[in-house]
């Protein structure tokens, strides 16, 4: 009797092994197509294109058996993100001066680790460190922007590092942004980086993305939608009065002072995708586990 039970324990392991690789097969494909090295990015994200939750955790319980947590990481109240190049570094004093200093986020000298990393990274840095947060806010601005200002600060090969891309590239692409140009190619790994967040953030994982154009942050408009979504995930603000700033932002225009680089044309057309997506994201969007929402 005691060797029927393990023989029906072990049939029905087996089966439940074949049931979750069946469900998870498509998602599986879909992180394979996101790390494909320099990929066009997809034209769109719907509710439908979720990160398997089981992969995720999967994903999770490997990382934590292959990487410990070498530093104490709290738990956050909210996480402030980026591909990096985008003004990251000074949304950190904006959000304290505007949302107040008591709210628990991550350092803006990236002492955790966590600024930078893609969604599953930090996810998986997050469960191995007992760690979690509230709120996700990905800082977004201009690709090429950031691309000449990282090759610029002598940035842009640790960035990719931080990022994950696995791109082969020649020797000075990450230090000559005219060469960077002429590979045309997503070698930092900026598209895969936000789509990792995109759907992460319409996954089942149940944490909330807040997209934030970084050009546009200043706008009072922007800080009272913002403002708001931190109040309904249970973020505490200082209690500015935002509700008489409500309204659209109005007709804004950037310019980028490399417009003039003979370099800067052939990136924007490298980066097209991407700039199309954050048309489409405005200047404030979140991905809430049921879809991708423009705000503002």
């Amino acid at each position: 009797m005691q060797k029927f039970d393990q023989v029906r324990r072990a049939r029905l392991k087996t089966s439940l092994i074949r049931f979750f690789l069946i469900l998870s097969f498509p998602w599986l494909v879909l992180c394979v197509v996101l790390h494909q090295c320099g990929r066009p990015l997809s034209p769109g994200f719907s509710g439908q294109q979720r990160l398997d939750h089981l992969e995720l955790l999967a994903y999770m319980n490997r990382s934590k058996r292959s990487r410990d947590c070498k530093n104490v990481i709290p738990s956050y109240d909210v996480l402030l993100v980026s591909p990096g190049g985008t003004g990251s570094s000074s949304s950190f004093r904006w959000f304290r001066t505007t949302f107040g200093t008591s709210i628990k986020i991550n350092t803006s000298v990236d002492l955790d680790g966590l600024k930078h990393l893609s969604f599953l990274n930090l996810l998986a840095k997050l469960h191995a460190c007992h760690s979690h947060t509230r709120l996700i806010i990905y800082n977004f601005a201009n690709p090429v922007d950031a691309i000449f200002s990282l090759t610029r600060r002598g940035f842009a090969q640790s960035q990719m590092q931080k990022l994950g891309s696995t791109c082969s590239y020649p020797k000075d692409a990450l230090k000559n942004v005219t060469t960077y140009a002429s590979l045309k190619r997503d070698i930092l790994g900026f598209e895969e980086h936000i789509a990792s967040f995109i759907l992460g953030g319409l996954s089942m994982v149940g944490i909330p993305v807040v997209f934030l154009r970084s050009t546009t942050r200043n706008e009072p408009q922007v800080a009272a939608h913002l403002n708001a979504i931190l109040q309904m995930y249970g973020v505490k603000t200082k209690g500015a009065n935002f509700n008489s700033k409500m309204h659209s932002v109005q007709n804004f225009t950037y310019l980028s002072k490399y417009e003039n680089h003979s370099s800067y044309h052939i990136l924007e057309n490298t980066y097209k995708g991407l700039l199309d997506l954050h048309i489409k994201l405005g200047f404030l969007a979140i991905s809430n586990g049921t879809q991708l929402t423009r705000v503002l």
